[in-house]
């Protein structure tokens, strides 16, 4: 199957997962809860394109070094990803010194990754398992990366 050779998989590792993993998921309908929940973070949020850009870019890396160096079995998914828009508001409510804000950002992401994100049954053999390590990844990514990255991504 495609998708198992485009997720991260220890046992038949290829370089390029580091980037696919990201980008596959168990069934569409995930996926496209994934990227709702992304564009909605971002009209919630919005930020400009270059931070958004170098955000995620770093958060890939970060999962990518995690998951090799944990020794994960196999990962898919764009969740990790998702956190970062939260991280950068939560940067930006840091900066402006709106702890309220900030407090209530990081409230809201850590009762979701703890509390109500939880394992679940895609099929009778398959078991979906949240690597909350990602999502953490995720949002530390877009939280320092303000500070973190300095480097020039286009205009916007």
């Amino acid at each position: 199957m495609l998708t198992d050779l485009l997720a991260f998989n220890n046992d038949s590792f290829y370089v390029w997962q580091l980037v696919t993993a990201h980008f596959v998921h168990y069934d569409s309908k995930h996926a496209l809860l994934n990227i709702s929940a992304f564009v909605l973070l971002l009209y919630v949020f919005p930020m400009p394109k270059q931070k958004i850009v170098k955000a995620v870019l770093l958060a890939m890396m970060l999962i990518d070094a995690y998951l090799l160096l944990a020794s994960i079995n196999s990962y898919r998914g764009f969740s990790g990803l998702i956190y970062v828009i939260p991280g950068l508001a939560a940067a930006e409510c840091f900066n402006k010194r709106d702890y309220s804000a900030l407090f209530l950002i990081v409230l809201v992401v850590f009762i979701y990754i703890f509390i109500l994100s939880e394992d679940k049954n895609i099929s009778y053999s398959i078991t979906w398992y949240s690597l909350k390590q990602a999502h953490l990844i995720g949002f530390m990514a877009g939280l320092i990366s303000p500070k973190f990255l300095y480097w020039d991504i286009g205009n916007n």
